[in-house]
């Protein structure tokens, strides 16, 4: 594993700020990079582009995001994972399903619902951030396995996630 600082190992911050804290994280197997975490600023975008469709949805929360879209113009693309199998895991206080190389994440802990996020490669993780010049910090995240990652890889890949703990 290698972690990267200020600016380094990401190439998703708007250019011409200098940035302090954690902009990029890799996992290797042998010098194959199989996993990712980078830093991500400046963008933005409206409505939910996508939605993660599992057994355990909470039809209120779909239903919010179907009204938005309609509001913003934007249509909703809906994955059907009721019928898949998928590895669950908690990294960094939220629970993540995996399904082959897709991940998706819980947007809301505690209740008997998984209510995947919109955009699934990006994420927030409690205690991660990194600070851009003269600004709040910021913890926006960019995600996921590499091409080269293997199923096997990811299965390791996600002890290794569950297994992080922030050591300040």
């Amino acid at each position: 594993m290698e972690e990267y600082f200020n600016g380094e190992g990401t190439t998703m911050l708007t250019e011409g700020i200098d940035y302090t804290g954690l902009t990029g994280l890799k996992i290797f197997k042998d010098t194959t990079e199989i996993f990712y975490l980078k830093a991500i600023y400046g963008i933005g975008f409206s409505g939910c582009p996508s939605y993660a469709k599992f057994d355990d949805e909470n039809p209120a929360y779909y239903t919010q995001i179907l009204e938005d879209n309609e509001v913003s113009g934007d249509e909703v693309n809906v994955t059907d994972y009721t019928n898949s199998t998928y590895i669950q895991f908690e990294w960094l206080g939220k629970t993540f399903r995996r399904i082959g190389e897709i991940y998706n994440y819980d947007t809301v802990a505690g209740n008997a619902y998984f209510e995947p996020t919109c955009t699934p490669s990006l994420v927030s993780l409690s205690g991660l951030q990194f600070t851009p010049d003269g600004e709040p910090a910021a913890s926006g995240y960019d995600y996921g396995a590499t091409d080269e990652a293997t199923e096997a890889d990811l299965l390791i890949v996600d002890e290794i996630l569950e297994s992080m703990t922030l050591v300040n």
